[in-house]
């Protein structure tokens, strides 16, 4: 696994298609975050198709609105990316989540988790059915 530092968190490769977003605490995270992604994520694997986990375990993460519309509706990568998990033991947490989710309606795939490997066996089955 390799590690990318960017303005706002790090970037971590897990394994052929997944990455691993985690922000710092409090940091407010900008559209231009989210486009420093962009590039660092084209360097790791290219353009090509991907799957991306966002852990939110190490507390309260601040996303822009600006930012929150881009990442769901007009950030290019929706055209690459396959589905968005978000890592959470919080309930707060979860609901702010699950109310993007029902506000924003992202154009991929959905979902929260408690774990890391939950995610994992989840996007295993994406990739099984994108693949099929």
């Amino acid at each position: 696994m390799s590690t990318y530092n960017f303005s706002a968190g790090t970037i971590t490769h897990i394994r052929d298609n997944i990455l691993l977003i985690k922000y710092n605490v409090l940091q407010p995270v900008t559209v231009e975050d989210i486009k420093e992604i962009t590039k660092i994520r084209e360097n790791i694997i290219g353009i090509k198709h991907y799957h991306a986990i966002t852990d939110f375990t190490n507390g309260i993460v601040n996303i822009t609105d600006e930012a929150k519309d881009y990442i769901a509706y007009q950030n290019k990568n929706n055209n690459f990316r396959i589905s968005d998990a978000f890592i959470t033991t919080s309930m707060a947490t979860k609901i702010e989540i699950n109310l993007y989710i029902l506000f924003k309606k992202p154009n991929v795939r959905t979902k929260t988790f408690d774990s890391i490997d939950k995610a994992l066996v989840w996007i295993d089955s994406l990739d099984a059915i994108f693949k099929g």
